[in-house]
């Protein structure tokens, strides 16, 4: 019977589990899209444009002080397009520099699980509930 409690423990809270990987996921990609518009927009010289999706972008967040997300959001209040330019130019270089970071080839590999056999117990015993 606890078997069954498990896997009925699991398959009830798999739904609220897709529910929110969905709504996690649309936030993502709202994200994405407010980043876009806002650098698209930043390099072009579209000031309105950019301080629209800038907002959009950090509406519920706010960047750290010296991050250039911040420096970004600084300049778009300036409407100074060049300067403008500059920041959207120096927050793709941060995340560009981000990304390659990491994706280094020479960073060492992620650990490798421990058997469960090492836990001096068979796998049949692990409670994957807890």
């Amino acid at each position: 019977m606890g078997t069954c409690t498990g896997v009925n423990a699991i398959s009830s809270a798999s739904p609220t589990a897709s529910i929110s990987s969905t709504t996690q996921m649309a936030a993502l990609r709202q994200h994405k899209q407010d980043y876009l518009k806002m650098m698209a927009a930043a390099q072009s010289g579209d000031a309105t444009a950019a301080k629209a999706a800038y907002a959009r972008l950090t509406a519920n967040r706010t960047p750290p002080v010296k991050s250039p997300l911040a420096a970004l959001g600084a300049t778009l209040q300036s409407g100074d397009t060049a300067a403008i330019r500059q920041a959207a130019e120096a927050l793709q270089q941060a995340r560009d520099g981000q990304i390659s970071k990491s994706a280094d080839p020479n960073a060492p590999p992620p650990p490798k699980p421990i058997p469960a056999a090492a836990y001096g117990s068979s796998q049949t015993d692990i409670n994957v509930l807890a």
